[in-house]
């Protein structure tokens, strides 16, 4: 292995576990609310599908097939009970979040501050040492949620991914390689993004 592979390895398995030590840190500051929000993202994920996917499939295919209406009423009342459980679940996730999110930040700034009082006082006198203290205190919390979001989209997508590609599979698998050709140019786009607003960030 090269250098720059081991370095590449080295960086993705960094990033990987600052991220799982960030969504530790909301575990321990409020237990149960990770699990909260990802079911939020999860129940999306299924109701968007059925909703704006899967409803319409079965609808065209019922007309084709030249179904009537009582074939249709069971999936329409199925996305219907869905739907209430989505908007039923974004209101306790969202009273959740009023009540639980104070928490992480009082949580994490007091993990800070605890931290700062273990250095020793004449860190603070260094003006690069204290900008940058200053800096990790004020960027910590919206980092913690930035990447908790991260997480929720990500498993979201892949949710979703799941099953378009399961209905795409029943009606023609070509259409699996259609939905593919765009992939790398999605990730080589998203990758020059990440890069710019690294980039913007660390200025």
């Amino acid at each position: 292995m090269s250098t720059k592979d081991k370095k590449k390895k080295f960086s993705i398995g960094k990033i990987i576990k600052n991220n799982a030590y960030m969504l530790n840190l909301i575990r321990t500051a409020a237990p149960g609310y990770l699990t909260i929000e990802l079911l939020r993202w999860v129940i999306d994920a299924v109701a968007n599908f059925l909703m704006n996917i899967f409803l319409y499939y079965y609808v065209l295919n019922a007309v084709q097939q030249g179904q009537g209406i009582k074939e249709i009423i069971p999936i329409l009342v199925l996305v219907f009970v869905v739907a209430v459980i989505q908007y039923v679940y974004f209101q306790i996730t969202y009273y959740c979040r009023t009540v639980t999110h104070p928490k992480i930040v009082a949580y994490i700034k007091t993990m800070l501050h605890k931290k700062a009082a273990e250095v020793e006082l004449n860190c603070f006198e260094n003006t690069d040492f204290y900008d940058k203290y200053v800096k990790a205190t004020e960027e910590a919390t919206g980092r913690v949620f930035d990447v908790l979001w991260a997480f929720e989209y990500t498993i979201y997508c892949i949710i979703s991914a799941i099953g378009s590609l399961s209905l795409m599979l029943t009606i023609d698998p070509v259409f699996i390689f259609l939905a593919a050709i765009p992939f790398p140019l999605t990730l080589i786009v998203g990758k020059l993004r990440n890069k710019v607003e690294h980039e913007s960030d660390v200025k």
